[in-house]
């Protein structure tokens, strides 16, 4: 997506861009183009794969003119190149690239990032740059220069120790659509401006200082993660925000944004953040139409019970997952209003004791899973299933949990508690 290429679809022409990029990933999954898919971060649609080697040889040998690693002593690089790597360079760049004219992407060989000389005298040079990478980098100061390559829609400064801001003309980038700042620990703040990336959609940052207000608009903002920032203020500027995480927040205390501005999230996932309390906004989302869809809460001391705003997602929320929250107590007697639930796990909660009642019989449910929950399994016995689920926990039980269910379809006491419906 970040070269330009155009996806079609002929479900829905409406759809959003990523739901089209999933579709097609989904796809080649299927037929085996990629392989050992896994989700990069619990409940949220971030995905690792790996190519196939015969797909992976196939496209070396179709792409064999445009692909090129570039390696110290490198005197002759065919002008048709535009895909760029680099391989033990240590700081020059041969001259060699300077009849290069055509470039779309450059990106790293394992760990080596392109040469600092490279960014801060020729990246102006290629006027055709789509995905520039530059992660774990010791870049002090991106060239104003930056600004001029205006076809640039993926941008990768993560991990780079040493920049402490970002050049005003970084927001004259108009097609950016993929901003990576997360790992900049010195990182200050977002040049000003911001709002005028019109284009982007996925903003990943680690900045001292991150403020988002009402009077910049970020309606192309889709996907929004948000790691290790000291403050952070958000507040009525993501209408069309889809997915948020929250991650590594050690000073915050409170969400940083109203829950009725984000009618449009799909994807919320906050971890690690010791200080976070989740109380509070209770009736902010009275009457409007959301459309939380996951939520992950994972490592938050502070959480004892789920928030009453979680309440308002009864009609859309279809997977919930509470980890390592080691002061949770109980899970809200109205959980089994949530009709859409279809996955709910809970695990290393050492303080939940029991289940709301009728939570066997949530009608979307298919799977249930605990661990680390003591005082949950001591608590479990007397509850009655259905003869129709008594016989699908049965006959799971053989493959997975054998012995935990008797004869009555009740529940025996066990450590961990895995149960899926069909």
């Amino acid at each position: 997506m970040a070269n330009g290429l155009k996806f079609e679809t002929s479900i829905n022409k409406e759809q959003e861009l990523e739901d089209v990029g999933e579709l097609y990933i989904n796809e080649l999954l299927s037929r085996s183009f990629f392989q050992d898919a896994s989700e990069k971060l619990p409940s949220l649609p971030f995905y690792t794969f790996k190519m196939h080697d015969l797909i992976h040889d196939l496209a070396i040998l179709v792409a064999q003119e445009e692909c090129s690693v570039v390696e110290l002593g490198n005197k002759d690089i065919v002008g048709t190149i535009r895909y760029l790597s680099f391989l033990k360079m240590g700081q020059g760049v041969p001259n060699c690239l300077d009849k290069l004219t055509k470039v779309r992407t450059i990106m790293p060989t394992g760990v080596q990032p392109p040469p600092v000389s490279l960014v801060e005298v020729r990246i102006s040079r290629f006027n055709y740059l789509r995905l520039l990478d530059l992660s774990n980098s010791s870049i002090e100061l991106l060239p104003n220069s930056i600004g001029t390559l205006k076809h640039l829609r993926y941008l990768n400064l993560s991990y780079n120790k040493w920049i402490k801001k970002l050049p005003s003309s970084i927001c004259k980038l108009h097609n950016l659509q993929t901003l990576l700042l997360h790992g900049c620990q010195r990182l200050e703040q977002l040049p000003k401006g911001t709002r005028n990336m019109i284009s982007l959609r996925y903003l990943a940052v680690t900045t001292k200082y991150m403020c988002l207000l009402g009077n910049e608009s970020f309606n192309s903002l889709r996907s929004l993660s948000l790691f290790c920032c000291l403050k952070l203020k958000v507040d009525g500027c993501l209408t069309n925000l889809r997915t948020l995480v929250i991650c590594d927040c050690s000073s915050l205390t409170s969400l940083p944004f109203n829950i009725k501005h984000l009618t449009a999230l799909e994807y919320l996932a906050i971890y690690h953040c010791p200080m976070l309390s989740l109380m509070g906004g209770e009736d902010h989302n009275q009457g409007l139409k959301l459309s939380l869809r996951s939520l992950f809460l994972g490592n938050l001391p502070k959480l004892e019970f789920l928030p009453l705003w979680i309440q308002g997602y009864a009609n859309t929320l279809q997977h919930l997952e509470i980890e390592d929250c080691k002061n949770f107590k109980a899970l809200p007697e109205w959980l089994p209003t949530f009709k859409s639930l279809h996955t709910l796990e809970i695990i290393d909660c050492p303080y939940l004791s029991s289940l709301p009642e009728g939570t066997h019989r949530l009608p979307a449910l298919r799977k249930m899973n605990f661990e680390g929950c003591p005082q949950l399994s001591r608590n479990l016995d007397g509850i009655k299933l259905s003869p129709r689920r008594s016989r699908m926990y049965q006959s799971f039980s053989s493959m997975r949990t054998r012995g935990y269910f008797n004869k009555s379809g009740k529940l025996s006491s066990f450590f961990f508690f895995f149960l899926i419906w069909s």
